[in-house]
């Protein structure tokens, strides 16, 4: 393949040369000919191995320790700028790594790009660069831990003016159009070229919206996959090139014309379209692709139409919050994690979540916890608002929320983990005992209106903590009222005096809150987890496995987890790349008793296609899942029904602030008959 490639640049007028290092002999190496010229190193830098090849049998291993180089002397330097290209991949995760690449020209030496990013195993990471013209020689110099090092494989080099080898709509996948998110992505086209003299222009991107008053704006923009500030992988936009913007046409067609030349290499452009105030949430979109012009040839005019869903995100990035505990208070907020949602007795829907103000990191940290309302199904939100506040500064926090409704009295209730120690992490952190300088304490709120209007905080962690656990906590997420009466957070225990260290189980209150119990862990390694009464009147508690099995822990107890038995579906069934999930029982007036499961459908690493499942049997067996996000993610969800039809769905989604890569909290509302089918509803098109 690279060498019909190559014959074709070669007509092109671009010269190209690439290594792979199979003619070298293994070992330490110290000088060595290659086909872009002359490789050297001083003994104890770099070495050949027969082994760790991305293609071939062998690669180059830039050993561990600080700086060890290897020089690449060209033959001839470019005469113009050159691109040079290679794979590379750490040697190991443990300790920092970085990766620099140098040009020595007549004027001196020019850093090129340091990486510190470069990922483990798999070649994930393709280093680009731009070698400016008269450049003598490469300097590849690596620091890492002495075990550590960097692998490199598949080098090229292309000389003279760039061309484009190949252009196309890039791969489908779920992406919700959220309403107020700072960016949409919906699709994208991959452009890949040679060459980095005179560079190709991006001319013109030409798209069909239906309905056609279903999206504002169109904005054709890069993305940058490194890690973000929150620490998530995944596509990120604060180092985003805007080509064009544009808006639709009455008809739905899209004219965007562009400035800008693409980069050397693969070139990744994303189409950012923003719903309209007119697009209902829970709405399709579908978006055809008319062409993406570049250097006078169109791409993508015959690829398939993309469908995406309308959400809405209930809390932006840097947008205010405000506190009525602090006298309205209002504060910029960095970022939101944490979801719980439900629906009231009313009918509204009230939602919970993580107020990070600082920054992306959990508890000991400046959080509060939010609520945000809705009365129309989903369709509009109130501001957050903040429902819970341990108090001032880092060291008064408040987070991980939990939230249920008595049914028979309305009560609805918060629970959230508080610390007052500025210790992080605190699950780590936190001690054994009751005092708040020590240990988390398990805080609560209640609202009598309907989430309007909160108490104030009340702590119960005497009542119900063993003095030798370290921390307790809910969820997070939400919680249930039993058919006797009971209401119920699921819970955790950490005791890092116990094997295992943490535990499921739950927290109840047979007396409407007045007093409250809390269960034996389940025995098994866990700690996030949700609860659901089963037909038979037990309680079955879904858990975040700890133990890295890839697969959920599933557990249940018939009396209030004074002890615990495992589910015929423990560790065999639903996939869990250990994370927090969602899990709620519905009766139908149709389908009858129905549990439905959000999670990321990922395993046994990696949080992404988050996806819902339906169990029609108690939770024996489930349904392939209906993906709703294919992207990378935090991966936190919970689930509540709108009403009878729709599902609706708190979850923290790719969408991200355009300046700093921090994340809100999305809405989505999904009918019951796409979930149970796992088949996306008929799409908008033009009318036939």
């Amino acid at each position: 393949m690279l060498k019909s490639i190559i014959s074709s640049l070669l007509v092109a007028g671009i010269a190209c040369a690439a290594e792979s290092f199979e003619a070298l002999p293994g070992g330490g190496l110290t000088a060595a000919a290659i086909e872009f010229g002359s490789l050297e190193a001083e003994p104890g830098h770099v070495q050949i191995l027969n082994q760790h090849a991305r293609t071939g049998k062998k690669a180059l291993r830039l050993m561990g320790g600080d700086k060890k180089t290897l020089r690449l002397q060209f033959n001839k330097s470019p005469e113009v700028d050159a691109q040079v290209s290679f794979w590379a991949q750490r040697w190991t995760r443990d300790g920092a790594s970085e990766l620099k690449v140098v040009a020595e020209t007549p004027k001196g030496d020019i850093p090129l790009t340091e990486l510190k990013k470069i990922r483990v195993g798999g070649y994930q990471d393709q280093v680009m660069l731009v070698v400016p013209a008269g450049t003598r020689a490469l300097r590849l110099v690596s620091s890492s831990v002495e075990q550590g090092g960097m692998l490199v494989d598949d080098m090229e080099m292309y000389c003279g003016p760039m061309v484009v080898t190949s252009g196309q709509v890039g791969e489908p996948a779920v992406m919700p159009m959220l309403k107020q998110a700072p960016i949409n992505p919906v699709m994208s086209y991959v452009v890949s070229t040679a060459g980095a003299a005179s560079p190709v222009a991006v001319e013109c991107l030409k798209l069909k919206i239906y309905p056609a008053d279903a999206v504002d704006s169109v904005t054709l923009r890069t993305s940058n996959y490194d890690r973000s500030v929150d620490g998530t992988d995944g596509m990120k936009f604060s180092k985003s090139k805007v080509y064009g913007k544009a808006r639709p046409a009455a008809d739905g067609s899209v004219t965007v014309i562009c400035s800008g030349n693409l980069e050397p290499g693969k070139n990744v452009l994303w189409v950012d379209a923003r719903p309209s105030a007119k697009a209902r949430v829970g709405s399709m979109v579908t978006i055809e692709s008319c062409g993406l012009q570049v250097g006078g040839k169109v791409y993508g005019d015959k690829a398939a139409p993309v469908v995406q869903r309308v959400g809405t995100l209930v809390a932006v990035p840097d947008a205010e919050v405000v506190n009525p505990t602090r006298q309205n208070e209002i504060r910029s907020c960095k970022t939101y994690r944490i979801p719980g949602l439900i629906r009231t007795k009313s009918g509204a829907l009230l939602g919970c979540f993580d107020a990070r103000y600082l920054n992306h990191l959990d508890l000991s940290s400046d959080i509060d916890v939010a609520v945000v309302r809705s009365e129309d199904g989903g369709q509009t939100w109130s501001a957050p608002v903040v429902a819970m506040d341990a108090g001032p500064g880092k060291g008064n926090g408040c987070g991980d929320p939990c939230i249920l409704q008595d049914k028979e009295t309305g009560r609805i209730w918060i629970q959230a983990l508080a610390t007052h120690f500025d210790r992080n992490p605190c699950l780590l952190r936190s001690r054994p005992g009751f005092d708040p300088q020590d240990t988390g304490q398990w805080e609560m709120v209640y609202s009598d209106d309907d989430g309007k209007t909160w108490s104030s905080n009340i702590n119960i962690t005497r009542e119900i903590k063993q003095y030798r656990w370290t921390t307790i906590l809910a969820g997070p997420g939400c919680g249930i009222y039993t058919s006797n009466g009971y209401i119920v957070f699921p819970a955790q225990i950490w005791d890092f005096s116990a094997r295992p260290v943490s535990m499921s189980t739950i927290c109840y209150s047979a007396d409407h809150g007045k007093t409250w119990h809390y269960g034996n862990g389940v025995p098994h390694r866990t700690s996030e987890c949700q609860v659901v009464e089963l037909a038979d009147g037990a309680l079955m508690l879904s858990c975040r496995n700890e133990t890295f099995q890839g697969k959920r822990a599933i557990y249940v107890t018939r009396d209030f987890g004074k002890t615990w038995q495992p589910h015929e579906t423990n560790t065999n069934t639903l996939n869990d790349p250990a994370c927090q999930a969602s899990l709620i029982s519905v009766n139908h007036p149709q389908h009858g008793r129905l549990l439905l499961y959000s999670h990321p459908n990922s395993r046994p690493k990696g949080r992404n296609t988050m996806s819902i499942h339906v169990s029609r049997d108690d939770g024996k067996t489930w349904s392939e899942g209906y993906e709703y996000d294919s992207r990378e993610c935090w991966g936190y969800s919970c689930l509540a029904m709108v009403d009878d039809e729709n599902v609706g769905l708190f979850y923290e989604p790719s969408h991200v602030s355009e300046t700093n890569d921090y994340h809100g909290i999305g809405f989505l509302s999904i009918p019951l008959e796409t979930i149970m089918s796992g088949k996306t509803e008929p799409a908008p098109g033009p009318e036939k």
